[in-house]
């Protein structure tokens, strides 16, 4: 095995407490015995290990055009639009 380290690109990290969140967590911890692992994440206070380093990226996100959409009761074309979930707007960013 290489020493190269590891990247991990999840929206959410722990200590939030999402599926995807737990997960990352879980799995950067057990990748971290064996190797450095950078986490690239939208967590803001996202925990580190001694061989974890986390990467904050903000998401930017349409905010003042996804409320009118929602106070114009356009929320089934929102759902359309922004599919999975509003994650995909740290996409680009990341």
């Amino acid at each position: 095995m290489s020493d190269a380290g590891l990247l991990c690109v999840s929206p959410s990290f722990a200590p939030e407490t999402t599926p995807t969140g737990i997960r990352a967590g879980k799995l950067v911890a057990r990748l971290a015995e064996h190797r450095d692992v950078t986490v690239l994440t939208e967590t803001r206070e996202a925990r580190s290990h001694d061989r974890v380093r986390i990467c904050s990226v903000a998401a930017r996100r349409p905010i003042r055009l996804l409320a009118a959409l929602r106070r114009a009761r356009l929320s089934k074309l929102l759902e359309l639009l922004v599919w999975p979930d509003e994650s995909i707007f740290w996409v680009l960013p990341a």
